[in-house]
C-alpha cells in the first residue's frame, strides 16, 4: 500500500513539473518575441 502510495506521489511530481515546464515555456515564447523587437 505504501509503495503504491510512493508511486502515486512521484506521478504527481512528474506531471507538476512537466506542467510547470510547459507554463515556463508559455511565457518564455512570447517573452523572447517581445525582446526580439526592441
Amino acid at each position: 500500500m505504501k509503495i503504491l502510495k510512493d508511486y502515486i506521489k512521484s506521478l504527481n511530481y512528474k506531471q507538476t513539473r512537466s506542467y510547470l515546464k510547459n507554463i515556463v515555456s508559455l511565457f518564455k515564447t512570447p517573452i523572447q518575441i517581445i525582446l526580439r523587437y526592441f
